[in-house]
């Protein structure tokens, strides 16, 4: 059963199944962030191929009769999310995006949401088996997903084309045709169509036979799962193609084997560019870099931030992956960027971009405003109360309740939280790392000062380098 996307999830228990997991295989050993000038496109219903082309957003296809398909009328899309934590992460929004570009080009998408696959773990990319969840624990992670589908659904709605009849967004959830299959019916009528040597030669199945760890019989069957996933949305939904990352490509290919070998039908699929560092450390909470999409979890200024601090020589692809402005105006702000990049202009719009479709248009021009306020150099040293408590409500910092009147900024650094030693305070002031309210401190032997130092008497705003601050509240 498919579900709309503001219906939550319920799953119901499905008595659990140990011993698979234990079989091993192999062996064991703002102003407001509007940029009114740049012009933000959608696709077509025909052309969508060639736009995500454009994008440089497919790397692999399975087959070259991709642009016919959709050439032929709108298509349904698939792809698909393991509820491993309470969010989504930066790492996923490639794809959640591209989907939302199909869907805005007018053609259905599916956004699966994997609460059976998700008792299994996805062995693609992976050194180790992932830790078992309960399922209290996956019921409230199908929920916080679901929630980041229907925000990203909301906000990237304003890029709709006028002339062009979006698709819908359907939001399914596997643990539903799962929950009422048992194990026999499962191997008969699934299993049978699956050879063992291919699915030894998959890259994640081959990575790991060579390792200590091995791999378990759960970890095994993802790919039949996965495949399965495919031939169900296939069957319900006339799904035809599905998206994933690169690392996905194996898992992909399982399901339009699956599909051809049981209707005689193609089905299609695309990798999309992983998302990494710029050491090529894919993002995700395995690697512990996860920039989360829930703003409890990771601020909007937070989410600002870490595009704001993107590489030169990154940014560029970024904005074709993440935003949805023209390649002409990328092409204009990437001149103008490189006129002065230390400005860092390029960042700056794909900072309010990417936060103002994950988070909004109001909590992105507070972004951008807090970061001005805190970050920009300015004859105006000082804050006002108000611009104090508007921008503490989002930006992440350490409080300070006391009144530390003639103490050292040395012992204060350490008092706030933001340096472990004294040693470490002082190494930063002679570096000229370490500011109050604005203002770089150059004596390591400095007092505070209530008079001198606090707004109104009221607060004193500490700052380590570029990131980390302490609120000292004046009791």
């Amino acid at each position: 059963e498919s579900l709309s996307v503001d219906k939550m999830f319920h799953m119901q228990r499905v008595p659990p199944l140990p011993f698979i997991r234990h079989i091993r295989i192999g062996k064991r050993k703002l102003s407001r962030p509007v940029v009114s000038q740049f012009v933000r496109t959608t696709a077509t219903s025909a052309c969508i191929v060639s736009q995500l082309r454009g994008r440089q957003l497919i790397h692999d296809v399975t087959s070259p009769q991709l642009d016919s398909l959709f050439s032929g009328g709108p298509q349904t899309v698939y792809c698909g999310f393991d509820p491993t934590a309470p969010s989504l992460h930066v790492g996923n929004l490639i794809a959640l995006l591209t989907l939302e570009r199909i869907r805005l080009a007018g053609h259905d998408v599916i956004a699966l949401v994997g609460g059976a696959t998700g008792r299994v773990g996805d062995p693609s990319g992976r050194s180790k088996e992932r830790q078992m969840l309960n399922d209290e624990e996956l019921e409230a992670n199908v929920q916080g997903i679901a929630k980041v589908f229907n925000r990203l659904n909301t906000n990237t709605s304003a890029y709709l084309h006028e002339e062009i009849q979006p698709g819908r967004l359907i939001v399914c959830n596997n643990h539903d045709w799962y929950s009422n299959m048992n194990v026999l019916e499962f191997l008969s009528e699934v299993g049978r169509h699956f050879r063992v040597n291919s699915m030894l030669n998959k890259d994640s199945v081959k990575s790991r036979m060579n390792s200590d760890e091995g791999m378990s019989f759960l970890e095994f069957t993802y790919q039949v799962l996965q495949g399965y996933d495919f031939f169900h949305l296939n069957k319900i939904h006339q799904c035809t193609v599905q998206i994933g990352g690169t690392d996905q490509w194996g898992n992909i290919t399982a399901g339009c084997d699956l599909i051809r070998k049981v209707t005689g039908q193609t089905a299609y699929g695309v990798t999309l560019p992983l998302a990494t560092t710029k050491d090529g450390i894919k993002f995700g909470k395995s690697a512990g870099n996860a920039i989360w999409l829930d703003g409890n979890m990771t601020s909007a200024f937070e989410l600002y931030q870490f595009f704001l601090n993107m590489a030169d020589e990154d940014v560029s692809k970024y904005l074709l992956w993440l935003t949805f402005l023209d390649q002409q105006s990328i092409d204009k702000i990437m001149l103008e960027h490189n006129k002065s990049p230390h400005l860092r202009h390029a960042q700056s719009v794909l900072a309010c971009e990417v936060t103002k479709i994950v988070h909004g248009s109001d909590a992105a021009a507070d972004a951008q405003s807090s970061t001005e306020a805190l970050f920009k150099k300015s004859s105006d040293l000082s804050y006002s109360v108000q611009e104090i408590e508007k921008i503490f409500s989002d930006v992440p910092h350490v409080i300070l309740n006391t009144d530390v009147e003639g103490t050292s900024f040395v012992d204060l650094g350490v008092k706030s939280g933001l340096y472990s030693s004294k040693n470490d305070v002082r190494r930063t002031i002679l570096a000229g790392g370490f500011y109050v309210n604005k203002k770089r401190i150059e004596n390591k032997d400095a007092l505070i000062s209530k008079e001198e130092h606090s707004i109104e008497g009221k607060y004193t705003v500490l700052r380590k380098g570029k990131k980390a601050h302490a609120l000292l509240r004046w009791t």
